[in-house]
């Protein structure tokens, strides 16, 4: 494994980076980066479900959707984000995790994984976490929040109440807490980016790659992608969005009682299965069992969602 020290501070960049070397990855990578003030959204959100555009657009925050599922989040100078390029297996992405909580400790944050996703400090949310695969390599990335600001993190993000509530707080900055805080130091960010590099490097031994001037051209290609407004306000070109719950929705078109095209959309952690599963649907004959045998091969992806219901709302909608 190699590490990245990206001090680009544009989203659609190191978006399109950290993209460009999963689906180039010559070897291992670990990558330490920043973004100025944005909102970056999940693959399969619904952008003004999650975001407030006015407080965006009088702050002029950068919105962006990046090609993992999850939540949105705020990033700003005051946030340092990490991501890792790795082989297939779950135990990878435990060993990585486990790289940042050993950080943390190390910084003299006692630090802890909580769930799939998120590691907490005295309780509160300090860092969120998202994946996806290709037929190679995974990418896991995430948050760490050091000095964010959080009035401005709690204006931007607007999940709904029931979202909230399930989390068992009241609002997006009640959940979550910045280390400098926990630390009670008066330390900057710029330091504590820099601890991780060297951490990173002396205590995991890793040595640094710089990105070839070729590279770059590449990852040029994919910012023109990822900054496009077809991608990132992409729910808003479908005609109508489907409820099921306060956070799985849907749109659909069938032709001749057969399914040509769905899309489900929420903070589904795994990108990449629920695209796998709308490929799967698509072709299927329009019948409720015919859509409950696919989507029951597929449960673990909609977690406590009755199926039953599901597969009611997807019938009654035409």
């Amino acid at each position: 494994m190699k590490i990245i020290i990206n001090r680009a501070t544009n989203p659609f960049y190191n978006l399109a980076l950290e993209k460009f070397f999963l689906m180039n990855a010559p070897e291992e990578l670990f990558i330490l980066w920043q973004n100025g003030a944005s909102v970056i959204i999940g693959k399969n959100q619904i952008l003004k479900n999650e975001v407030n555009l006015n407080v965006v657009q009088q702050k002029h925050i950068t919105v962006a959707r990046r090609i993992t599922g999850g939540g949105a989040v705020y990033h700003d100078l005051g946030n340092v984000n990490f991501t890792f390029i790795l082989p297939l297996g779950e135990e990878y992405v435990h060993d990585s995790i486990q790289k940042i909580v050993q950080a943390l400790k190390k910084y003299g944050i006692d630090a802890e994984v909580s769930g799939r996703n998120d590691i907490l400090a005295n309780g509160c949310k300090i860092s969120g976490m998202a994946q996806i695969q290709t037929e190679n390599w995974q990418l896991l990335h995430g948050t760490l929040l050091y000095d964010v600001h959080l009035d401005t993190m709690q204006a931007v993000l607007t999940p709904s109440q029931n979202k909230m509530e399930k989390h068992g707080v009241r609002s997006v900055k009640s959940r979550v807490a910045n280390i400098k805080e926990i630390m009670e130091q008066d330390v900057n960010t710029e330091f504590f980016f820099s601890f991780l590099e060297r951490h990173f490097k002396e205590y995991n031994r890793l040595e640094e790659k710089i990105v070839t001037e070729e590279e770059k051209k590449h990852i040029q290609v994919i910012i023109s992608e990822l900054s496009e407004q077809q991608w990132i306000y992409k729910d808003e070109l479908i005609q109508k969005i489907f409820d099921v719950d306060d956070n799985i929705k849907f749109s659909l078109i069938v032709e001749r009682d057969v399914i040509k095209e769905i899309h489900f959309w929420g903070d589904f952690i795994d990108a990449k299965n629920i695209s796998i599963l709308e490929k799967k649907l698509q072709g299927c004959a329009y019948k409720k069992e015919d859509i409950y045998k696919v989507l029951k091969r597929n449960e673990s992806i909609f977690r406590e969602m009755d199926l039953n219901i599901l597969c009611d709302k997807m019938i009654k909608v035409r």
